[in-house]
């Protein structure tokens, strides 16, 4: 099981190399024909579905766009790429850069702040030093 998961990972992330590489030099004829395949062969996987809300968005259809990332959000609310590319094009100052995979999201910034629990129960937040 582990072995599938691993050739489906490579799959997707060979995927998402390949779309952003031809979106970059316009075919989008080839892009979107790519997506539907691995749509039909991993329905159950957020990549396709974020990668074609992209191509949508690019296209001009921002209402299917953010349905499609809304999609791969569902099936993988861990999946960050689907939730930055939401907050971006959700936005009314929106900065058109797509997530294509985890590599284009920003980094979390570590909290200086910490909540530790008393004998009580009783929250309290201290700074890290």
């Amino acid at each position: 099981m582990e072995e599938v998961n691993k050739i489906k990972s490579k799959k997707m992330y060979v995927l998402c190399s390949s779309i952003k590489e031809l979106i970059h030099i316009g075919d989008y004829k080839n892009a979107f024909k790519m997506v539907y395949e691995s749509m039909a062969k991993f329905p159950n996987n957020p990549e396709p579905h974020n990668l074609l809300g992209i191509l949508l968005e690019i296209k001009g259809n921002h209402t299917l766009a953010m349905k499609h990332f809304r999609v791969a959000w569902v099936l993988d609310p861990t999946y960050k790429p689907a939730n930055q590319n939401l907050l971006n094009c959700g936005s009314f100052y929106s900065n058109f850069k797509y997530a294509y995979d985890e590599n284009d999201c920003p980094k979390e910034k570590k909290s200086e702040y910490r909540i530790f629990y008393d004998d009580r129960h009783i929250g309290h937040v201290e700074r890290i030093r």
